[in-house]
């Protein structure tokens, strides 16, 4: 199927790092056209992002497949004005800038929505762009901490820790999106464009914090961390098997007799210590050291074996080489190639939504360095090749 449900929406991408980029990805696997702007010579930040391979990181590709490159210098007035251009044939503009960098450079809202009056204009940023911490520079981890995430996070009376993975920019990335497509369909209906602020702190606080500020206004008590544990149900953690680790959740009272029956235990449901919800979750130290012994002497597939055929949650902890190769996983095409003209080809995640009009592809391409540049000024501003030849003369190696 070749259109797809953002087919005919044309995306101005001048993003970098993560929240961003994952935005205008999560619109490209949706069928949107997205233009990256990059710097002459050095692109966006995370093309020299460790691990490299020929000059491009995976980062970078992982980011930005299925999108086109296109070098703009937006402090050269010529170049500006290129981008007011393309932005005139856009439906949407996204950026990632420190609240001002846009209007600095006299390309804000305001300005773009002059020739675009029906423009949706998307600026991430770490706070937002009005409030005392506007100004303030956010990477992941500084988000994380300001929203409480790293103080519910982490061994219990241990220290704060961070999620292993971009958790604030992943977030505030899934917002840009869900934000873009509602404007998109107040377009539709009103003809009228939309200026959308996504701050990665209200994101994170709106989404991952939820539950424990509702937790915190109710019982008046601080959340803190609980390692692996859940805040009011056990078993809820990981344990150890003869030969691995894998998490066990057993939350409600059926289900923690069918592990017990499963385990041949029985004997521990039966326990007044750990015979319904409230009880176990207030002994659930005592539990754990009931249940580590027993489930010790079993594999790790023999677990999961058992817990399948009975129904109940668990999970193998797989390291990252274990999920690439995970059958689930490749049966959903949810690990794909990303190939890039210098680097090759890599595996990357796919588009995780499965829909038919939004078919996952099994390669894709990522752009390099402004590879798309003379085409797309060719076809959307029917610039020729020699007034393309003068404007980048003094940005050619």
């Amino acid at each position: 199927m070749d259109k797809k449900p953002l087919s005919g929406i044309r995306v101005l991408d001048l993003t970098q790092f993560l929240s961003g980029p994952f935005c205008t990805l999560t619109l490209a696997d949706l069928g949107a056209e997205v233009i990256k702007v990059e710097r002459p010579h050095m692109g966006d930040s995370t093309r020299t992002d460790i691990p490299t391979k020929d000059g491009t990181s995976a980062m970078y590709i992982s980011c930005n497949r299925g999108k086109k490159s296109v070098v703009l210098d937006l402090k050269a007035p010529a170049h500006k004005e290129l981008f007011l251009r393309l932005a005139a044939e856009c439906d949407v503009v996204v950026e990632n800038f420190k609240p001002g960098t846009m209007q600095r450079l006299g390309l804000s809202y305001e300005t773009l929505r002059e020739i675009r009056p029906d423009l949706i204009y998307l600026a991430i940023s770490g706070y937002g762009q009005t409030g005392p911490y506007r100004s303030r520079g956010a990477l992941d981890i500084a988000i994380q901490a300001m929203s409480g995430f790293m103080s519910i996070t982490g061994e219990k009376d241990g220290k704060p820790i961070k999620s292993g993975a971009s958790l604030a920019d992943v977030v505030a990335g899934l917002y840009g999106v869900i934000s873009v497509l509602s404007a998109v369909i107040w377009r539709g209906q009103t003809g009228k464009g939309q200026y959308i602020d996504v701050s990665m702190l209200d994101a994170m606080v709106g989404s991952v914090m939820q539950n424990a500020i509702g937790r915190y206004s109710l019982s008046g008590v601080v959340p803190h961390p609980q390692g692996n544990r859940h805040p009011a149900s056990a078993p809820f953690q990981e344990f150890s098997t003869r030969d691995g680790s894998l998490v066990v959740c057993c939350p409600t009272n059926a289900q923690f007799k069918s592990l017990m029956e499963g385990l041949g235990h029985l004997e521990v449901y039966e326990d007044p210590m750990f015979h319904d919800t409230e009880e176990r979750y207030a002994n659930k130290n005592a539990l754990s050291d009931v249940l580590s012994p027993i489930i010790a002497e079993w594999s790790t597939q023999e677990m999961a074996e058992m817990m399948e055929k009975r129904g109940l949650s668990f999970g193998e902890i797989n390291t990252v080489d274990a999920v690439a190769k995970n059958v689930q996983l490749q049966a959903r095409d949810m690990i794909i190639e990303v190939e890039e003209a210098h680097a090759g080809r890599f595996t990357t995640a796919g588009f995780p939504v499965k829909m038919e009009c939004a078919p996952t592809q099994k390669l894709y391409r990522a752009p390099a360095l402004g590879e798309d540049t003379e085409s797309v000024l060719r076809d959307l501003l029917e610039m020729g090749q020699e007034q393309i030849d003068e404007l980048y003369m003094a940005y050619r190696d």
